[in-house]
């Protein structure tokens, strides 16, 4: 009976679409991959706080918590049971239930009520941990990398020491079976205690409800025997534990709901590891240990059935602890017909260990890309492994034996002999004549590969001889295709992937245009070029390809990012000035898409109510000015953001919007400390809008050079890691907040006029923070609508030829100016600078000098105050009647002079 109610659940869930379900009662209109509307029971301000997935068939909502498949909603929709529900859905299907009414049936219903008990605790709980982040908490997982958007996207909480907090929670939540759901431990029937304490809590997300909690501990975790494990787990049912639920077991993979179909996949050692990782844009999950369990494998198969490629990623230590986990992950996909690829996290000589997290922090997305391009399959990573005989009469058979245990399933006689020839004979130092010989011992042990590896087409493929491409062509027509005689020709397949794909070589990568806009893609690039070699695609044939694109896709640069004037938006193209709007087209050569649909009659009351609340009256205008301007790739004025003020005040929530209408595939996340400091940093501003970082560090700025280049949008050298250098033209404008504005070695007026700072004044206590503002912000249409203001911003601008005035920026700036420049403080006090001032030069500096004695600054030298002095627009050098002074400038006190100097 249990094995027919879960093949009735399955058939319920397979066949009735969740989206046709709740398309019954709510409109649902489409949001990328998925569907959003708002919830029957409650509405929506946004009308899109319901969130449906229809490849999985769960749907979420962000108002309530409700979530679940098409049972779930059923039971919430009608008001029935789970039995009632599973009847009248196996019903429309017309699927017999023989036996429904059995007492072994009955138990199976229980059991799932009990477990949809323990998941609305788990919600309850999910938002108590998550109520209790603290900024310290924060601050602690800001070291480690992960923003304050990740914690709310991964419901990422934190649990108290020795706090009755949650039970109180969950109590007043109307729960009854608490002690089931293996949160508490009990030391008597009348007393409990919380499982986690002091350390992180981080939810195994399903449709984004919780299904399984795991706690990392902390620096604020308690010294105690208990708590010395870095996670700890919820609570089973065992002899220790009888009250917990049968039904809490650890049956998930961490991570799963950043699967997608097609997609690649990495598969990551430990939590935080697959945290950074989605952080960064990939699909990853986690099984939160090492080595894959009896129960991890089957779990791994099923999640990962629709992906695209899967990468094995773990920890790199000295006991090689991760290196045989990956591999026995490897062997384990590679005998049920999965395909996987390895990848070896780069360890320094003074590293003990480095996982996934700590090279994202370090490399980013972009070494992350560039790391995943020397992924191997099993095979080549343990070639690279097997160790040279020191004797040379035992080379030959030591390669033999790597042949027979590791080559013997691959099919393709054509792939193996270049293998072969490419890798073994070099490994063991063997001559090319033992080719031939080691091919023979591949054809003397050759076995078939299992039945499902003929379903990727990846290098290094493990497919049969007669398989084909998607192209429909087997390796004999491939060679056809792309080969001149024995010789691979590059010319070839670059020729028929320009045919196909428009390209251009920008920013030292290739880019494919793909709806609407041209992108670095590598990983599609591979795919494709992949995808038409086949069993072919060997490593050398896809650098060759790739270094023949490169050369004939060439675009001259001034032909890339150049038309200031029209915006790339998500339906069209539009002339910001003219209002003209017409289709996408590859004839616009443009690298950035604002992610965003026009409507000209969009509004956005949000964006002008949240403004009015943070920043003083007189600077919204000039933000919706340099919002405009950031819009556009274009330099001409000169000016970047900077946003100042202590505590919860909305600056970081403005920069996050911001990062919305602009795109964050359009961003760059540099400190402005590192744009001179870093050369690998600046690499990351090719063919970006903006750069934006929060909370700055006060860090003294100490060469401003190319923050002045960016800003002035001239050409600049850059480098990514592993890659040649290379020029480019940036236009990014930079956005920055910060408590404390930064000092600078630079006290010229060139460096000051290129800021326009804003303040924010008001503070926002928690009782009167609205947490889901950011989200509320980005709403499709809150986003036309600031699209609108911005676009009446930068016309405005343009049509001035300057931002509009404001007083309170004016004020800032000047008040930086003083604080930063000394001398600028002592000409604004004590001096006047007019046309026809003159002063003697040691008058001046003597001034200054009792100036800096009697407000307690430092004193510079006269060699470092004179060029100061000079660099003031208005003051010049003179000889006056034998005496070196300085014109344009003069004391206010009666010791300096004002005449006509001739």
């Amino acid at each position: 009976m249990r094995r027919k109610l879960n093949d009735i659940k399955g058939r319920i869930r397979h066949e009735i679409k969740i989206e046709d379900l709740i398309g019954e009662t709510i409109d649902l209109t489409p949001k990328g991959a998925e569907l959003v509307g708002a919830h029957h029971k409650h509405g929506s301000q946004s009308g899109t706080s319901l969130t449906v997935d229809p490849v999985k068939g769960l749907f979420y909502c962000f108002n309530c918590g409700e979530g679940g498949d098409v049972i779930s909603w059923f039971m919430s929709t009608y008001g029935v049971g789970f039995s009632e529900a599973v009847q009248m859905l196996a019903a429309r299907l017309g699927i017999p239930l023989d036996g429904a009414t059995s007492e072994e049936f009955n138990q199976m219903v229980k059991m799932q009520v009990d477990r949809r008990e323990i998941e609305a605790i788990y919600e309850d709980a999910c938002r108590y941990f998550q109520g209790q982040m603290t900024p310290e908490i924060r601050q602690y997982l800001s070291q480690r990398g992960i923003s304050d958007q990740t914690i709310e996207i991964q419901r990422i909480g934190y649990a108290p020491v020795g706090d009755s907090g949650l039970l109180d929670h969950l109590l007043e939540g109307g729960h009854r079976s608490i002690a089931k759901s293996g949160l508490f431990g009990l030391k008597s029937e009348e007393e409990g205690y919380p499982l986690f304490q002091g350390r992180l809590i981080i939810p195994y997300l399903v449709g984004h409800r919780p299904m399984y909690f795991i706690g990392r501990q902390t620096e604020f975790t308690p010294d105690k025997p208990w708590e010395a494990g870095k996670y700890k787990k919820l609570l089973t049912r065992s002899t220790q534990h009888p009250y917990v639920s049968q039904t809490v077991q650890n049956r998930y993979l961490f991570g799963t709901d950043s699967l997608r179909p097609g997609k690649d996949v990495i598969l990551t050692e430990g939590v935080m590891d697959a945290i950074m990782a989605i952080q960064a844009g990939y699909s990853c999950i986690s099984p939160a240990t090492v080595r894959l369990s009896a129960r991890d494998g089957p779990l791994l198969l099923k999640e990962t059935k629709q992906s695209g490629q899967i990468y094995i990623i773990n920890d790199n230590e000295e006991n090689e602890a991760g290196r045989k986990g990956a591999e026995a992950t490897a062997r384990f996909l590679e005998s049920k017909g999965k395909h996987a690829l390895l990848v070896e996290l780069p360890r320094k000589a003074d590293q003990d260990k480095i996982d996934l997290a700590d090279f994202l922090r370090e490399e980013g997305r972009e070494g992350l890309d560039q790391l995943l391009q020397t992924a191997r399959p099993l095979y080549a990573w343990q070639l690279e492994r097997t160790a040279k005989p020191a004797q040379r009469e035992w080379l030959l058979p030591a390669a033999r034996d790597f042949i027979v245990d590791n080559l013997s399933f691959l099919s393709d006689e054509f792939l193996v002999e270049g293998f072969i020839r490419e890798k073994v004979i070099a490994q063991f130092g063997l001559k090319m004549g033992d080719a031939k010989a080691l091919l023979k011992v591949w054809k003397d042990n050759r076995s078939d590969p299992p039945k499902e590896l003929a379903n990727t087409v990846e290098a290094w493929d493990q497919v049969s001889e007669n398989e084909e491409t998607d192209d429909g062509l087997t390796p004999d027509e491939i060679r056809e295709r792309y080969f001149v005689g024995k010789e691979f020709s590059p010319q070839l397949l670059g020729t028929e992937i320009i045919e196909e794909i428009p390209l251009i070589f920008y920013g030292n990568q290739i880019h494919l245009y793909q709806d609407g806009v041209f992108a670095a893609n590598d990983h599609k690039l591979l795919q494709t070029m992949q995808m038409k070699l086949g069993v072919l695609s060997i490593k050398r044939y896809l650098k060759e390809t790739e270094s023949w694109l490169k050369v004939h896709c060439s675009t001259e640069k001034g032909k890339v990012n150049t038309q200031t004037d029209v915006l790339n938006l998500k339906n069209g193209l539009l002339n910001v000035f003219t209002g003209e709007f017409r289709e996408h087209s590859p004839e616009f050569k443009s690298t950035i898409r604002i992610p965003v649909t026009y409507d000209p009659n969009a509004k956005a009351p949000l964006w002008q109510k949240f403004l009015s609340e943070v920043v003083p009256p007189d600077c919204i205008p000039v933000l919706w000015e340099f919002i405009g301007y950031c819009l556009l790739p274009d330099t001409r004025f000169e000016t970047n953001l900077m946003a100042t003020g202590s505590g919860a005040n909305g600056k970081s929530v403005l920069l996050k919007a911001i990062s919305e209408l602009v795109g964050t595939a359009n961003m760059a996340n540099v400190p402005l400390q590192e744009l001179s400091e870093n050369r690998f940093k600046r690499a990351e501003l090719a063919g970006k809008l903006i750069n934006v970082f929060s909370d700055l560090s006060s860090r003294a700025i100490q060469d401003s050079a190319f923050f002045k280049i960016i800003t002035s949008g001239d050409p600049i050298d850059a480098e990514r890691k592993f890659q040649h250098p290379f020029q480019f033209t940036p236009f990014a404008r930079l956005l920055f907040s910060a408590n404390e504005l930064p000092a600078t070695a630079d006290n010229t007026d060139g460096f000051f006029r290129r800021w326009l700072i804003v303040p924010f004044p008001n503070s926002f206590p928690p009782g009167k923070r609205d947490v889901r503002l950011t989200e509320k912000l980005c709403a499709p249409s809150e986003l036309s609508g600031a699209l609108n203001l911005a676009i009446e911003g930068v016309q405005r601008l343009y049509r001035q030829g300057r931002f509009s005035t404001s007083q309170t920026i004016n004020s800032q700036l000047t008040d930086y100016r003083l604080r930063s420049d000394p001398v600028a403080a002592f000409v604004a006090e004590c001096c006047v600078l007019e046309e026809f001032a003159i002063v003697s030069k040691t008058e001046l500096y003597h001034a200054y000098r009792l100036w800096t004695a009697d407000s307690g600054s430092k004193t510079m030298s006269q060699k470092r105050f004179g060029p100061l002095i000079r660099s003031l627009e208005g003051v010049d050098e003179t000889r006056d009647s034998g005496t070196r002074s300085w014109v344009g400038i003069g004391l206010k006190t009666s010791g300096s002079q004002l005449r006509s100097v001739k």
